[in-house]
């Protein structure tokens, strides 16, 4: 195998964060029009991008925009060029030497590791930043570590679509009005109003696909709710503050991919779940949330026509089942 071949084959063992750190390097120096990706361009990037990396030196209470910032002078020294740069050799045989020490799914810790475990590119390392010189090597990968690229392809692959209803957004977005009147009375007066929508706005085959839909609690018991619809309703500024459609993506809750232990993908799919990033006042469509209440399994395929999220408790869900719609106040 020639040394081109050997080293694609190396770099095709590298995952997917470490093979991205390389490719940032190779953009820094491009855009420095520098000749060579050099270990600086990789320290930088992976210390300015990778959160693996960073939690590590976190973890030393080392402070890596300073860090950034010094490897960054050391710039100013290297050659100019006007062609693509090329890895210098200590990049190649960095990689080579992860490759040596874990045969496939390179973390970008593991070349971390190898750095520090090779000593000609580790004095590189320290001429570059001297901080490295007391850590210790980094922990290998946990078993979730090792878990988490796996469940993020299937949580990807698993992925619905949804709109997330916001404050703000072009007026040719107006998909909905947060409180104030319903857009679609309800038939009685006890009803409270949370959230009318366009339905122009669900998915395909969810829910009626003209019109508007208002929700309601019962406004002496929030553990009842109630939905009216109407075909022929249009949205109007001046009922209750508008909200305006996003499209986006729903990863599954950890349930769905029995990765209830996985704290990695937990924190993935919170950074996600409009419930905990507050982003948005309601949702239409995507994942439905795993309520103490036991019934995910239930509703596991049913279809999620929209959740309000702003102003809870409760948090009031709209389904559309085969006689109609049921609404469900939900409660932590």
């Amino acid at each position: 195998m020639s040394q081109g071949q050997d080293l694609r084959s190396q770099i095709a063992q590298l995952d997917t964060a470490a093979r991205r750190s390389l490719e940032d390097a190779a953009g820094l120096a491009l855009s420095m029009r520098h000749a060579q990706v050099t270990l600086a361009h990789w320290l930088v990037t992976t210390v300015e991008k990778n959160a693996d990396v960073q939690r590590w030196l976190a973890s030393q209470s080392v402070d890596r925009e300073t860090m950034a910032r010094r490897v960054r002078m050391d710039f100013q020294w290297m050659p100019s060029i006007t062609h693509t740069p090329t890895l210098s050799h200590e990049i190649v045989a960095l990689i080579a030497a992860a490759s040596a020490m874990q045969p496939s799914n390179i973390t970008t810790l593991d070349l971390i590791r190898a750095v520090m475990l090779t000593p000609a590119i580790y004095q590189s390392l320290l001429q570059l930043a001297p901080e490295f010189r007391p850590l210790p090597l980094p922990p290998p990968p946990t078993s979730q570590d090792l878990a988490f690229p796996d469940l993020m392809m299937r949580a990807n692959e698993k992925a619905r679509c949804c709109v997330l209803l916001k404050r703000w957004g072009p007026a040719d977005k107006l998909a909905g009005s947060w409180q104030g009147p319903g857009v679609v009375p309800a038939t009685d007066d006890r009803f409270e109003h949370w959230l009318s929508f366009d339905c122009k706005y669900l998915a395909p085959g969810m829910g009626p696909s003209e019109g508007i839909i208002s929700l309601y609690t019962d406004g002496d018991d929030p553990t009842i709710g109630a939905a009216w619809h109407s075909p022929t309703a249009t949205l109007k500024y001046a009922e209750g503050l508008p909200l305006f459609g996003h499209t986006a993506l729903s990863l599954p809750p950890p349930i769905e991919l029995s990765a209830e232990d996985n704290e990695l993908y937990e924190k993935a799919w919170q950074a996600d779940c409009p419930l905990y990033t507050e982003l948005a006042l309601a949702v239409l469509g995507g994942w439905h949330f795993p309520w103490p209440d036991g019934d995910w399994e239930e509703l596991r395929d049913g279809r999620l026509l929209a959740w309000t999220i702003a102003e809870s408790e409760p948090w009031v869900e709209l389904w559309q089942e085969s006689d109609g719609f049921r609404v469900r106040p939900r409660t932590k």
